[in-house]
């Protein structure tokens, strides 16, 4: 047994020589590791490096047992410092591995019959702590330097341990045994301090650290313990595969696996309960809050995860009823499992709220670190996420409308307010004194810096917003979740977000880029894209009536998608659904002002799909409002268009309405009334229209004219103020009323002109008038109805042309930011040959609408101004009733360019607006046609642009198709056949002949 004097001489001779060495050698440090292995078991061997001799005596040596610390020659700190030098030793090894290259191969000494026969010895005896020392040098060229090196710092950790055990307050080996840790994570690849293997040491460090009354050192320590406990929930790998060398150095002293989810789960957050906030620096404190939110999403994780577990041993033990039913799969079983959870808590865990919202407020604050920040931004996005799917969860199983439905979606609102409120803060952005594009680009140029993982937080928030606003838009609250300001925020903030990840996606096409990860991008930009509809929906909602920019862009938006198959996220944030509401909109304007009937089906289908969807993912059945005003904004749509709609639909859809409207107990009476009134009015517009189809209304008794008047009268009684359903804007049910009177009005109207009753329509409109002098809706009814009176030949009423000019004039000047009064008062102007004052009023029409059909008509016929320009402007708005724009066109294109390829085209796009294909469907289509001109339907639009597009087949020696364009005109003029056609006609057949297409003797 040696001495006590003689080991500290032998271990100062190590300190100079091995361990304080700048560049340490490996056959020196292997050999004076083995010498201190011996030396546990008491052998001291000189203080020659020898290795031969040192293999020999291990090959003596081998099964003798180790020190024990209660020998008397031998006290504990000697114990505990020879197991240090091994340690240190150990990691001298490891550095010297790390720098040596591929020279340790060469070391032929390490391979010898001594090395042999000492590792023979040691498996005989069952010596597995020298066995694996050994071990480590015979198999360096079977290993990487890595394997080697990982190898050598588990010894490191395993002698350390051992030194702590002798002198268990002392802090140094417990740090030095955990910094072993974290080298070899770094080896590994992994930049993590604390994993899960570090758990021993902190606990031990941490317990040291408050016996000595170190509260700031235990708090930090804590810290980190919480985050190895967390690690270890997350591991999913362990060391058992080097079971020999740690079941000999390690595993006395630790486990080798992680521990179970249910023990580190308690055990972090009664750490985290057991931290003083008071020690902690401020980027410290920061990393608690991080920390407690992360704890008490584990908590649930794994709270989830045993209730999975248990169901799917159920499952297994439980006999089939039949045995043609198909179990679920585990990942089903657990989805379940998962919803049921989420779905039954009583509330949000008020302590994973609280950590929540502080976590938010601190990463709020822009921390110097941005480690920090940024891992903060990782478990706020969990948690978001989380939120999310504990309000999917438990909407599946309420009723629609729960008060608790609504407190949920406010509660993640309130979550997200304040980041909304921060980013906006941060970028100076202002809703005002710049345009669009200058604000995105303020924010790219805000964000250009940030990291990925805030990027994806940033992004998480901007998505939730509609996702939250559309769902809170199933309950009958008529407010909104977030102010109109911060929609226009979240919209620029996607559409910065939207060109960030087009420009990756263009960049990968470009570069060899896996497919998964193309494919990722992609449906990230779908996501995005959805998004943004929603929120551009939600914002030409929440506008006045007027706003027909945003109509149009909303429009132009869901046509788009209309064609996309994004049916898998078409419900996430109602994107189809809000986007066919302002295309539609048919009660506060015309409806489907921007479509043609095909446009509006496909939108239509698109919608009641996203409807369908949403419902189903809440455990609904179909939305009831919602239905009700697909099915009108169908009926509309089928009588957009003669021949391409489905007329006879319609009296089945607004017969079906009218029933489930009246059913329907979840309906505000003033939306009711609307509805209603829009119904009537459609069934007046079809009955002119169709008078050979055979329908009734609610009651085969009623007169339609009779209902509408009724509606009249109770429109103008109704409460007025506020929004109603999703149309969220403070005018929303005045406009829609305005609308509606002036409709019904027009209807009423049109009915009895219809029916020959030319008086009782001009007393009708009067005493609107009478009653309601500063109603523009009243005046300008009224006025249309005298130019109409004006205008026709067969009038039986005395006419009175200035009555019809003053209620137009009053209707202008009752509301200046209507382009019809101004444009039927120029019609009355050109009438009475007052061209000036007639160019003037079609000019302040189409400065506020650029594609309205009366006046841009007046202005071509007066030939007034840059023709051009208005023609260009028109077409630019893209409205369907613009075709007078690319009729004009067309013409100019053949006959002044001689373009007639041009002309094609306008010619086509002309024949699909609804001015051309199908005026009588406008109301103001009687003021198309020339004031002083013919009014038979020779001299219809529809007819003249298809002779014009067979002349120009027939000039590009197209003549089948010029052949097809005439002999539509012929029939579109039926008996009132011009001259003109004839001849284009038998022109265009003369074309065909003298090609040869018919034979020579027939010309003859």
């Amino acid at each position: 047994m040696a001495s006590a004097p003689k080991v500290k001489a032998y271990l100062a001779s190590l300190k100079g020589s091995v361990i304080d060495s700048e560049k340490p050698d490996f056959i020196l440090c292997y050999t004076a590791l083995l010498k201190l292995e011996l030396l546990h078991r008491g052998v001291l061997l000189d203080s020659t490096n020898d290795l031969s001799k040192t293999l020999d005596s291990v090959t003596v040596t081998a099964g003798k047992a180790l020190l024990d610390s209660s020998i008397a020659s031998m006290p504990k700190t000697l114990l505990s410092g020879i197991s240090a030098f091994a340690g240190r030793i150990a990691e001298n090894l490891n550095t010297a591995v790390m720098d040596s290259g591929t020279y340790l191969n060469e070391l032929s000494e390490l391979d010898g019959e001594r090395s042999q026969s000492a590792r023979q010895r040691c498996r005989d005896v069952g010596d597995k702590r020298l066995y694996a020392i050994l071990l480590i040098a015979s198999e360096r060229k079977l290993l990487t330097n890595v394997q080697l090196s990982e190898r050598l710092l588990f010894l490191a950790e395993g002698y350390y341990y051992h030194a702590a055990s002798l002198q268990p307050d002392a802090p140094i080996m417990w740090k030095r045994a955990w910094d072993t840790i974290v080298e070899r994570q770094k080896i590994n690849g992994k930049n993590d301090e604390n994993s899960w293997e570090a758990t021993f040491s902190l606990q031990n460090l941490r317990r040291i650290a408050s016996y000595k009354g170190n509260g700031k050192r235990a708090a930090e320590l804590g810290l980190a313990l919480v985050q190895s406990l967390l690690n270890s929930v997350d591991c999913t790998e362990s060391n058992v595969s080097l079971k020999g060398l740690l079941e000999s150095f390690v595993q006395p002293y630790r486990e080798l696996e992680p521990m179970k989810r249910k023990y580190a789960n308690k055990m972090a957050a009664d750490t985290v309960e057991s931290i003083s906030e008071e020690s902690l620096s401020e980027l410290d404190l920061f990393l608690l809050k991080q920390l407690s939110l992360r704890v008490c999403l584990s908590g649930e994780d794994w709270a989830i995860e045993q209730i999975a577990e248990d169901e799917i041993k159920q499952r297994e033990n439980r006999k089939p009823l039949e045995a043609v039913i198909k179990p679920l799969s585990l990942e089903a079983v657990r989805g379940l499992v998962r919803k049921d959870y989420l779905a039954n808590q009583d509330s949000f865990s008020e302590k994973m709220d609280k950590f929540a919202n502080s976590l938010r407020d601190a990463v709020l604050l822009n921390f110097a670190d941005s480690k920090a920040r940024i891992n903060g931004c990782i478990d706020l996005l969990k948690y978001l996420s989380r939120m999310k799917d504990k309000y999917q969860a438990r909407a599946y199983t309420l009723a629609l409308g729960s008060t608790e439905r609504c407190v949920t979606l406010e509660d993640i609102a309130n979550f997200v307010k304040p980041i909304l409120y921060a980013l906006r803060e941060r970028a100076a952005w202002s809703g005002i004194d710049e345009s669009a594009e200058e604000r995105i680009h303020r924010l790219e140029k805000c964000f250009n810096d940030v990291s990925g993982e805030e990027l994806g937080y940033i992004e998480a928030c901007a998505l939730i917003v509609p996702f939250l606003e559309w769902k809170f838009s199933c309950s009958d609250s008529v407010v909104m979740l977030f102010d109109m300001e911060s929609h226009c925020f979240v919209q620029e903030l996607l559409w910065m977000l939207r060109r960030k990840w087009k420009a990756v996606a263009e960049h990968s096409q470009t570069t060899a880029t896996v497919k998964n990860q193309v494919d990722k991008t992609d449906r990230r930009i779908q996501k995005i894209d959805l998004a943004l509809l929603s929120t551009m929906a939600l914002l030409a909602l929440g506008l006045p009536s007027g706003s027909t920019s945003d109509v149009r862009r909303v429009t132009d938006a869901a046509i788009s998608f209309s064609i996309k198959d994004v049916s898998q996220y078409s419900s996430e944030s109602g994107g189809p659904f809000l986007s066919f509401l302002v295309a539609w909109n048919g009660l506060s304007r015309s409806p489907w002002q921007f479509c043609g009937v095909a446009e509006a089906r496909r939108i239509l289908v698109g919608a009641r799909a996203c409807l369908l969807k949403s419902a189903r993912a809440c455990g609904q059945t179909f939305l009831s409002v919602g239905s009700l005003l697909l099915d009108i904004a169908k009926a509309d749509a089928e009588m957009l268009s003669i021949g391409g709609g489905l007329t006879h639909e319609v009296p089945l859809l607004y017969r079906a309405v009218m029933t489930a409207a009246k059913d329907t107990g979840r309906m505000a009476d003033n939306l009711e009334l609307i509805l209603q009134s829009h119904i009537f009015s459609g069934w007046g517009r079809l009955l002119i229209r169709e008078p050979a189809l055979q329908f009734e209304a609610v009651n085969a008794q009623e007169n339609v004219v009779d209902v509408l008047k009724g509606y009249l009268i109770a429109l103008q009684r109704m409460d007025c103020e506020g929004s109603f359903y999703l149309w969220r804007s403070p005018s929303a049910v005045r406009n829609a009323a305005c609308y509606q009177i002036a409709a019904a009005r027009q209807r009423i109207a049109d009915l009895l002109l219809h029916k020959g009753e030319l008086e009782e329509a001009q007393f009708f409109l009067q005493d609107a008038v009478n009653d309601a002098p500063e109603d523009q809706n009243a005046c300008f009814s009224l006025g249309v109805f005298q130019l109409r009176l004006m205008c026709c030949e067969q009038s039986r009423l005395p006419v009175d042309e200035k009555a019809a000019q003053m209620h137009l004039l009053r209707a202008a000047k009752l509301d200046s930011s209507r382009p019809d009064p101004f444009a039927l008062l120029g019609y009355w102007y050109e009438e009475s040959n007052d061209y000036k004052r007639a160019a003037g009023c079609y000019s302040k029409a189409l400065l506020l609408d650029p594609s309205h059909p009366v006046a841009g008509r007046g202005l071509l016929r007066l030939k007034a101004g840059n023709l051009l320009g208005v023609l260009e402007k028109a077409i630019d708005r893209g409205s369907t009733l613009s075709g007078w724009a690319w009729l004009a066109l067309a013409t100019h294109k053949a006959n002044v360019l001689g373009d007639d390829e041009l002309a094609v085209v306008s010619l086509v796009n002309a024949l699909r607006c609804r001015d051309i294909l199908n005026p009588e469907s406008e109301p103001l289509a009687f003021c198309y046609y020339d004031p002083l001109g013919p009014r038979d339907s020779s001299c219809s639009d529809h007819a003249t642009a298809l002779c014009a597009l067979g002349s120009s087949y027939e000039r590009l020696g197209r003549y089948t198709a010029a052949l097809r364009s005439f002999h539509s005109a012929i029939d579109e003029s039926s008996l009132h056949v011009t001259t003109a056609s004839l001849i284009s006609c038998a022109q265009g057949k003369l074309g065909t002949y003298s090609i040869g297409r018919i034979s020579p003797n027939f010309m003859a």
